[in-house]
């Protein structure tokens, strides 16, 4: 404080205040002994053929239950780059409540589906980090991975559902992709742009 600024002009905490105490409420202590954690698992699908991380997703845009994830094949330094293409139409619908809610018995016996793949994505010798389908129809699947490739593939689902993939190339000009997008304009079908590292 200024030492020339009267004592009797400072803001002082009342005697009473400061003497006030606060009483113990009746919450009841945290307790780990007294703590339940009940995890419930109410997918409808898994796929599990990924051995490492996933850092990337794709959703076709034409038909929504085909998607493309890519990561690394394995926890390894030198492990590639590795993706796959599933189709989750395959698991089983369920409804929104839990089983115990439904007066449908049959309700209860709904199963997770292992979902399995279609297509398997690979070329890359590091991590898949990057992939898009091309608009407006998702005709070409684009990899990007942190070796700088980036590879197409054509995709042709059948009135079946079926799915086609026919490689159409791949290109390496950078250290790193780092991410893909498609261009949204119908003059530019089947275009892409990309972001990468130069390396620094």
């Amino acid at each position: 404080r200024d030492q020339n600024e009267p004592v009797d002009d400072l803001e002082m905490l009342a005697a009473d205040d400061a003497a006030e105490e606060i009483p113990e409420d009746d919450d009841l202590a945290m307790d780990s002994d007294n703590e339940e954690l009940v995890l419930l698992n109410d997918s409808i699908g898994y796929f599990d053929l990924p051995k490492d991380s996933l850092f990337a997703i794709a959703q076709h845009p034409i038909y929504p239950s085909i998607i493309a994830v890519g990561g690394s094949a394995g926890e390894e330094d030198d492990a590639p780059g590795a993706g796959w293409v599933f189709d989750n139409s395959a698991a089983q619908a369920r409804p929104p409540l839990p089983a115990s809610y439904s007066s449908d018995p049959s309700a209860a016996a709904s199963k997770t589906t292992q979902l399995d793949s279609l297509f398997s994505i690979d070329g890359h010798s590091d991590s898949v980090n990057a992939l898009t389908w091309t608009l407006p129809k998702g005709d070409v699947l684009v990899s990007g991975g942190l070796d700088g490739r980036i590879r197409a593939w054509k995709a042709t689902v059948g009135v079946d559902a079926s799915l086609k993939m026919d490689f159409l190339g791949e290109a390496q000009e950078v250290p790193e992709v780092n991410w893909l997008v498609p261009c949204p304009s119908s003059t530019n079908p089947n275009t892409i742009a990309l972001g990468a590292s130069d390396g620094s």
